[in-house]
C-alpha cells in the first residue's frame, strides 16, 4: 500500500548490532575463537603488481596512439592526447612499478643500476605483450593496422 500523496513516509529504524570485544575481533562470526586477520595480503598479487601495472599502462598508451593514428583528427591535438595519456599512466603506475611503460626506459634503468636484468626481462615481457595486445585491438576496431616506417 503506497502512502497518500504529500503524506510523510514512515521512518524505518535501523537495528544496531551490538558487538562485544570478543565479537569485534571475530567480525561477528558465530564462533568466538575464529578470528580474521585485519588485512589479508596476497603474496602473488604483491609480486605481480608491477608487471600488471606495466601491462595496463603500456596497453592504454599503445591503444591511444593506434586509435589516434587511424582516426581523423588534428595532429596537434593527437600529440596532446598522447601526452595526457602518458602523464596519466605514469601517475597511475608510478607508485606500483615506476611507470616505465617503454622497453627503452626499462633498459636505461638497468644501465644506470636502478633495475636488475631479471626484472627488466619481466618488464619487457609485460610491455611487449601489452603493445601486441593493444595493436591487435586497434586492428579489430579499425580493420587495418599501422605501417611501421620511418617518418
Amino acid at each position: 500500500r503506497s502512502p497518500a500523496a504529500g503524506a510523510p513516509r514512515p521512518r524505518r529504524r535501523r537495528r544496531r548490532r551490538e558487538m562485544s570485544m570478543s565479537s569485534a575481533s571475530s567480525y561477528g562470526s558465530a564462533e568466538p575463537g575464529l578470528t580474521v586477520p585485519e588485512r589479508t595480503k596476497s603474496v602473488v598479487l604483491d609480486q605481480t603488481a608491477p608487471y600488471l601495472a606495466e601491462f595496463v599502462g603500456t596497453f592504454v598508451l599503445v591503444l591511444t596512439v593506434g586509435c589516434l593514428q587511424l582516426s581523423p583528427g588534428s595532429p596537434t591535438w593527437n600529440a596532446t592526447a598522447v601526452g595526457f595519456v602518458l602523464m596519466a599512466m605514469i601517475y597511475a603506475t608510478g607508485p606500483i612499478s615506476g611507470g616505465n611503460l617503454n622497453p627503452a626506459v626499462s633498459f636505461a634503468l638497468v644501465l644506470t643500476g636502478n633495475l636488475t636484468w631479471s626484472e627488466m626481462l619481466k618488464y619487457w615481457f609485460a610491455q611487449v605483450t601489452a603493445g601486441a595486445s593493444a595493436s591487435g585491438l586497434v586492428w579489430a576496431l579499425f580493420g587495418k593496422s599501422l605501417g611501421l616506417a620511418p617518418v
